[in-house]
């Protein structure tokens, strides 16, 4: 006759709970990390683009100097971009 080994019922509660604490911590763990990469990521994204931004409007300042015209495109559309203090000056005969 096969004896069968009575389990303990707050043994397999123990040990079901720890599984879960471990689960649980796992995907904090991750999720945390996430965030911080997605906020890393982010930061670098918004620094490009910034940079960007102040590229375009010191090349439009130096293009502009000496009452010169430049151009902007933005998709099928065109601009000249002039210096108004420059048209000013050239309306007003100086």
């Amino acid at each position: 006759m096969l004896h069968k080994k009575k389990t303990d019922p707050y043994k397999i509660a123990t040990i079901t709970l720890g599984i879960i604490l471990l689960l649980t911590l796992g995907y904090v763990g991750i999720t945390k990390y996430n965030n911080i990469q997605f906020q890393k990521y982010q930061d670098i994204y918004v620094q490009g683009y910034n940079k960007g931004v102040e590229d375009s409007v010191v090349k439009l300042f130096s293009e502009t100097d000496d009452c010169k015209v430049t151009s902007i495109f933005i998709g099928n559309t065109t601009r000249q971009i002039a210096d108004l203090e420059c048209i000013n000056k050239v309306l007003s005969g100086e």
